[in-house]
C-alpha cells in the first residue's frame, strides 16, 4: 500500500531516471514481503518462478552455502540492479530453477516480481525499461559464471583429456545472450564455435 501511496519515493529507489508509468506498472506486479533476519528469500534449485528486489534491508546471495554476491539498495552503488535486484537471469532467461539461495542478512522488504508478468505484459508496455534488467540478468550471468559447471562436465568432452579440456575452458568467452539477439545467420561464415 505504502509503494502506491509514495510512487515517487519508490521511483527512486527501484529506476531513478526512469517515468511514473513504468514504475507504476512495475509496483502493480509487485508482492510485497517482509523478510526477518534470517529468512529464506528463495532456495537454490527451487522453481524459478519469480526474481526480487531487496527495496530495504541486506541479503546474501548463495551457492552450495558459499556467499556469491551481497543484494542490498546502495544508492551509491555504481549499479542499481547489479545491487539490488536478484533473480534476473533466472526470470528472464528462463531457467527453470533459481541457481542461488538468497537469505535475509537483516529485516528486509523485498519486491517479488512473477516471470509471466515481467516477460508478457511488462514486456510489452514497457520494453526500453525491460531492457535495463535484461542488461542486469547479463551482468549478473557473468558475475555468477565461475560457480557454474563448466566445460569439464559436458557431457560431451568427456573423452577429451584433462590437458586439452584445461586448455579449451581457457580459450572459452562466456556470453550472456539477451532476448531475440541474433548470434548468427544460416550461411555466414565466421571463427567461432557456441
Amino acid at each position: 500500500k505504502w509503494f502506491m501511496q509514495n510512487p515517487e519515493s519508490a521511483r527512486k529507489v527501484l529506476f531513478p531516471k526512469e517515468n511514473m508509468s513504468f514504475v507504476r506498472d512495475l509496483l502493480d506486479a509487485a508482492s510485497v514481503r517482509l523478510c526477518p533476519v534470517g529468512a529464506s528469500i528463495c532456495s537454490q534449485g527451487a522453481t524459478a518462478e519469480s526474481c526480487f528486489c531487496v527495496f530495504h534491508g541486506e541479503a546474501s546471495a548463495m551457492i552450495g552455502g558459499v556467499e556469491v554476491a551481497r543484494i542490498l539498495r546502495n544508492l551509491s552503488h555504481g549499479n542499481w540492479a547489479e545491487a539490488a535486484w536478484w533473480g534476473l537471469v533466472e526470470v528472464l532467461c528462463s531457467c527453470a530453477q533459481h541457481l542461488t539461495s538468497i537469505v535475509a542478512l537483516s529485516d528486509c522488504v523485498v519486491l517479488e516480481f512473477n516471470s509471466q508478468v515481467l516477460q508478457q505484459d511488462l514486456r510489452a508496455k514497457h520494453p526500453s525499461q525491460l531492457r535495463l534488467l535484461d542488461l542486469a540478468a547479463a551482468q549478473q550471468a557473468q558475475m555468477l559464471a565461475p560457480f557454474m559447471p563448466g566445460m569439464p562436465e559436458t557431457s560431451a568432452l568427456d573423452a577429451c583429456s584433462p590437458e586439452f579440456l584445461k586448455e579449451l575452458g581457457q580459450a572459452a568467452e562466456f556470453r550472456m545472450c539477451l532476448p531475440n539477439e541474433v548470434l548468427f545467420n544460416e550461411h555466414e561464415e565466421g571463427t567461432e564455435m557456441f
